[in-house]
């Protein structure tokens, strides 16, 4: 009976730690939300942290997306002309060249051929 009580305790305890630390690599950051509300500053810093558990939950994002917001106007090709586009986006696989462009004529954004 005592090995019964004692394993469910493990269990328990295994649970509530399990749900009360977490890890934040290097690349990514992390927001910790209480039912989908941010409670704390993204952490940015890689490492183990903590939440309280079963009630606040974490949401990683990848810090190596590349995000170029600027007017068209402060833009200029080498040609000295404007870009079709407002914004250039670049994903974490730089092999894979996932470069969009939010285009200012309002066409959508576009992704280059391989």
């Amino acid at each position: 009976m005592r090995a019964l009580i004692f394993l469910i305790l493990v269990a328990a305890v295994v649970a509530v730690g399990t749900q009360t630390v977490f890890t934040v690599d290097e690349t990514q950051l992390a927001i910790v939300t209480r039912f989908g509300e941010p409670v704390r500053d993204p952490i940015q810093n890689p490492g183990l942290n903590f939440k309280t558990p079963f009630v606040e939950a974490v949401i990683y994002l990848d810090k190596r997306l590349l995000l170029f917001d600027a007017p068209p106007s402060s833009l200029l090709t080498k040609d000295k002309k404007k870009p079709p586009y407002r914004r250039l986006r670049q994903g974490p696989d730089r092999r894979s060249a996932a470069l969009r462009a939010d285009r200012c004529d309002g066409a959508g954004g576009s992704e280059p051929s391989h």
